[in-house]
Order: C-alpha cells, then sequence, then structure tokens
C-alpha cells in the first residue's frame, strides 16, 4: 500500500511510488511507462491507494487494483536458433515450451 499524500508529504505521486520501489527492489533503476504516469494519480485514487504493480524487468507498465488484476497478464517468447526453434508461452506463471 502506498500512502495517501498529507501535509507532511506533497511528494507527487510517482516520486513516492518509485522512493517505495527503490526500496523494495534495492535498485534506483526503474523506468515507467508514459501513459502510466499520465494515469496514474487517477487509478492510485481510483484504487484507494491498494494496487498491484506489474513490472517488466525494472519497468513499471501497468498499476491493477488488488483485488485482483483486470485483464490477464501473458507472454510470448520466440528463440530462433541455428537447428530449431522454441516457442514459450507463459500463462499465469506456467511455462510451456513448444519444440518447433
Amino acid at each position: 500500500m502506498l500512502p495517501e499524500p498529507t501535509l507532511e508529504d506533497q511528494r507527487a505521486d510517482l516520486d513516492r511510488l518509485l522512493d517505495t520501489l527503490r526500496n523494495v527492489l534495492n535498485t534506483d533503476n526503474i523506468d515507467v511507462d508514459l501513459d502510466l504516469i499520465r494515469d496514474l494519480p487517477i487509478k492510485l485514487r481510483a484504487y484507494n491507494w491498494h494496487f498491484n504493480v506489474i513490472l517488466w524487468g525494472n519497468k513499471i507498465i501497468s498499476i491493477e487494483p488488488i483485488s485482483g488484476l483486470t485483464r490477464g497478464i501473458y507472454g510470448v517468447t520466440v528463440d530462433i536458433g541455428t537447428s530449431c526453434e522454441v516457442l514459450y508461452l507463459n500463462i499465469k506463471n506456467i511455462t510451456i515450451s513448444l519444440l518447433i
């Protein structure tokens, strides 16, 4: 949970979020999607300051309500090698490998 702004802590929502993540992830290298920056104040207040942060590496790609994700998280990776191709599909932390 991210604390709400107060008269004593008037930092921008993004600054407070990044400071919290820096402490949790123990890194200063955190990127944020530009569209997320634009929507951040609206989302944080709509979710009443209770939310999930979705990361891709060190980049914040989404903020979702803590009560449940509004959409699924899926990933596909294709490895094109010299002798074969492999497709990796990740659905809800289950990885499926297909040798093509």
